[in-house]
Order: C-alpha cells, then structure tokens, then sequence
C-alpha cells in the first residue's frame, strides 16, 4: 500500500528535483560551441593553446553563449521559467492573504459582525486559524497560476515591444 505524501511542497520540490530543466543537460563545450576561437596553422589559439586546452596559460576562460546558440523559443521559456519561479513566494503570500481576507469575510458575514476567530494576521493579535490540508493545496495551485500569469503577462509585453521597434 503506498503511503499519501504528507506535504504538497515535498511533492512539488521532488518533482522539481526530478525534472530536467532547460538549464541542465548535456552543454555545449566552449571549444565547440560556434563562433568559439579558432585554432591557428599549427593547432594552436590565438592564447597559444593546442586543441586539447593544453598551453602557455594555465586558466581557461570559456567563451559566453551566443545569442544565435539557441532557437529563440528557448530563450523566451528559460525567461518565463525564471520570472514564474522569481514570482512564486510572492505569489503564495498573495494567496495567503487573500485566503486568509476571504475566510475572514465570509465568517464575518455569516456571524453578522466582526469574527476574531477568523481574523487575519493584520487584523488580530493572533495568528487566526490554521490551514486545513485542501487550503494548502489550494494556496499553492493559486500560487502556481498567479506565478505563470505573470510570466505570460511579461512575455505578450515582450512581444508586443517587439512588434513596436
């Protein structure tokens, strides 16, 4: 029998942990990557070292990436990857706030005034409630979609400034 994973985050951090991502995998190596420095007549650089590395200087400096290395489909998803994953703690306080407002009105409506109970951390001295397991899970697929919608929302800006030059 498979036992149920206890933490939403655990499971997401595994599967993060699992996934290859764009950033990983099988490099280019300077050496061959194009516009790399090319070797002279007698094998050598213009640093004087042969086709292994091997030369004058002991410290190796690889070339950067070149625009033109990667399709531009590729630069845009490891940018969106980077501002969803920037995005998401601030999106999960986001979806705790607004969790925690939403509780708190509809408790307040529902006793007919102000419910301390259901407070919010803002609105109370105490820290209110604790989160039920749906309402992590909920906290975090709202975290997740808030998080994507912003890097959406950057990459049909950064197209549409594109279209503009």
């Amino acid at each position: 029998m498979m036992r149920r994973c206890s933490s939403p985050l655990a499971l997401i951090l595994a599967v993060l942990l699992l996934l290859p991502g764009l950033s990983a995998g099988p490099g280019i190596r300077a050496q061959d990557a194009p516009g790399a420095q090319q070797t002279g007549e007698n094998g050598s650089d213009e640093n004087g070292r042969d086709e292994n590395g091997n030369g004058d200087d002991e410290t190796q400096v690889p070339l950067p990436y070149e625009r033109e290395e990667f399709p531009e489909w590729a630069w845009d998803v490891r940018r969106g990857e980077i501002i969803a994953f920037g995005a998401f703690p601030l999106a999960m306080i986001i979806s705790g706030i607004g969790l925690q407002l939403g509780r708190f009105t509809a408790a307040s409506v529902r006793e007919g005034g102000f419910s301390q109970e259901n407070a919010p951390f803002f609105l109370s001295t105490r820290t209110g409630p604790r989160y039920d397991e749906n309402e992590r899970i909920g906290l975090l697929i709202s975290a997740g979609v808030i998080s994507v919608g912003v890097a959406l929302v950057d990459y049909f800006l950064g197209r549409r400034e594109q279209r503009n030059r």
